[in-house]
């Protein structure tokens, strides 16, 4: 009988005028794995793994030989069904011999089931015709595990799951185990079972479909959704080959580092890195997470990525040629020679008014910003003191929406004097542009916070933050802790590609940052970020906006409170400059050289 879930997914559908799984909806439910599994069991690269078993099957199973085990169900309130938990390898039997190995998983999470598209994206690809999928097929084995949590996933709520809940309210599990997460057990499985049926049986099978014990395996990923997209590994895999060779494809989706202590030991990505028998002795481990916000079809051809990256980082290049060379020395001259756009001072907020509760704006473009405290009320009285203001955590200096011109592309530069208390909270913001009317995190189009990246960076660091997602953020390298409580004055600057950050003149950072500022209607929020929460803690004394990229000798009279030169320099560089390979500062023929070199000695063998 098919879910009762999925028949109420397909009414909503039909009566919305859409037909089949529409792109806008996110519902994966048990039944549909179940049919996509149905669905690919008959190809000639799909076979059942080493612990299929057709006698551990539910009855009525329509492929019993894929079935490594069942899940307890539950008997209780709510009832729930026992189900099957599938797998099988995909693979080439008509190429033998060693090959890489690959654990993909997903379901962890109940109602995360972006990640489940992504998963049946990613295994679509390795079943099509696609050149690199025929050569993944040749290379590797596939051992594929499409729900590991189905109880979880019938529910279609939460993170958790009855079994487990079950035995955390009988008090059978760890005290350091304090929530009914799936994601959190995993390495209770060894030596001993850890008790919840659908993970005792998964990572048995995973262990013997592998032959994990033997060698290990090379690669595991294990599909999740969340708000962002972004995909999870360790600190010391984030410039591992297989990342380089994703980051390559320019999906706008990136790695974001978490440790073992961070993710907490018993998540499956964690379990896969550990020693056989206590894991799968995975080499590499990832993550990938899926936001609500797009549709199936992107979720499916970022599964096809996470594949191509696969191959692309397994199989060598081996046919090169003039045509490579006449591809990078293109891209050299493109990339290498840039001159800087000529903007305008776009906001500047003195903050010398001392008492009202406005901050005007001294650029031209009447930004003129109103001080909201963080209920959205307007502060009657604020804290004005020599010629700066005093930011409570409490205080917003809030544009009005549209404000005049305040929209930055690729180039430009923030600027700032500001005495900061030793303590911020987390993504504390020191201003933020965004739009409140754009739904979800798409609102964000720029801001300057501490610890943008919230599973990494603390409240000690400053990050640039550019776009929609957590790990488009840019760290400055200015510290909390090496600035407070005296007044110093920041900047940073976007020149193409390339950020650089300074602290009282002195370049502090600099490196390459792809992602451009959201561009668009919107307000600024000085002292918060745009929820009008998080709020900076200490004074401000003055902030200009440039939408164009100044010299670090123009950062330098910002310091020194000179005025910019009338004709400033046409080139800017703050490290090399983007073709500069011999590091002189200059980019010519020399430069021609050493890429026509490092091409020969890379490309033939």
């Amino acid at each position: 009988m098919a879910d009762i879930r999925t028949i109420i997914s397909v009414l909503v559908l039909c009566l919305s005028g859409a037909s089949g799984f529409a792109d806008s909806v996110y519902v994966y439910t048990v039944d549909m794995t179940e049919t996509h599994t149905v669905s690919i069991s008959s190809s000639p690269y799909v076979t059942p793994t080493a612990s299929g078993d057709g006698n551990l099957a539910l009855p009525g199973c329509p492929i019993p030989d894929f079935v490594v085990g069942v899940s307890a169900g539950n008997m209780g309130d709510p009832c729930i069904p026992q189900h099957n938990l599938y797998a099988y390898m995909i693979t080439d039997p008509c190429v033998t011999g060693q090959k890489t190995k690959v654990v993909i998983i997903t379901g962890n999470h109940n109602t995360e089931t972006s990640g489940s598209w992504a998963f049946q994206g990613m295994v679509d690809f390795l079943l099509s015709g696609e050149p690199e999928a025929v050569w993944l097929r040749k290379a590797a084995e596939f051992w594929v595990y499409p729900l590991v949590n189905p109880d979880g996933r019938y529910t279609q709520t939460g993170r958790g799951n009855p079994e487990i809940q079950a035995m955390l309210d009988g008090g059978q599990l760890p005290p350091e185990i304090t929530s009914n997460d799936h994601n959190r057990l995993w390495h209770l499985s060894y030596p001993t079972d850890c008790g919840v049926s659908t993970i005792d049986a998964l990572t048995t099978a995973m262990l013997t479909d592998s032959d994990a014990c033997e060698a290990g395996i090379d690669y595991y990923f294990d599909f999740h959704g969340t708000d962002s997209t972004f995909f999870y590994t360790v600190p010391e895999l984030m410039d591992c080959p297989y990342v380089e060779a994703f980051l390559a494809l320019d999906t706008g989706v990136y790695p974001k580092a978490r440790t073992a202590e961070q993710a907490t030991l018993g998540s499956s990505r964690i379990w896969a890195m550990l020693e056989p028998p206590w894991g799968l002795g995975a080499t590499y481990s990832f993550t990938p997470e899926n936001d609500k916000y797009h549709d199936v079809s992107y979720f499916l051809d970022l599964g096809r990525y996470y594949g191509i990256a696969l191959h692309n980082v397994l199989m060598p290049e081996t046919l090169i040629g003039f045509a490579d060379l006449e591809v990078l020395s293109s891209s050299w001259l493109e990339n290498g020679i840039h001159q800087r756009q000529i903007g305008e001072l776009i906001g500047w907020w003195e903050f010398d008014e001392g008492d009202g509760n406005t901050a005007a704006d001294s650029s031209g473009y009447d930004n003129t910003g109103t001080l909201y405290d963080g209920n959205g009320n307007v502060i009657e009285d604020p804290n004005w003191q020599s010629g700066a203001l005093v930011f409570d955590a409490n205080t917003c200096v809030q544009t009005a929406y549209n404000a005049n011109k305040l929209q930055l592309n690729s180039g430009y530069t923030w600027a700032a004097w500001i005495k900061a208390d030793s303590t911020q909270t987390e993504r504390a913001a020191i201003f933020d542009k965004y739009d409140p009317n754009t739904a979800g995190p798409g609102n964000n189009h720029w801001s300057l916070q501490f610890g943008v990246e919230h599973y990494i960076d603390t409240s000690d660091k400053i990050d640039v933050w550019n776009g929609a997602e957590f790990m488009d953020f840019w760290d400055t390298q200015i510290k909390l802790s090496e600035i407070a409580g005296d007044w110093h004055h920041i900047a940073v600057v976007r020149s193409v590609n390339t950020m650089a950050s300074f602290l009282d003149g002195n370049s502090v950072n600099c490196g390459k940052y792809t992602t451009n500022p959201i561009s668009g209607a919107g307000l600024l929020n000085i002292g918060a970020d745009r929820r009008l929460q998080n709020f900076y803690k200490g004074l401000i004394d003055d902030i200009q906006v440039y939408d164009y990229q100044l010299s670090s000798d123009e950062i330098e009279l910002l310091y020194q409170d000179l005025t910019l030169p009338s004709s400033p320099a046409e080139e800017v560089y703050y490290c090399y400059p983007t073709g500069d390979l011999n590091e002189d500062y200059k980019v010519n023929h020399r430069d021609f050289s050493v890429l026509a070199l490092e091409w020969l000695e890379s490309s033939i063998k």
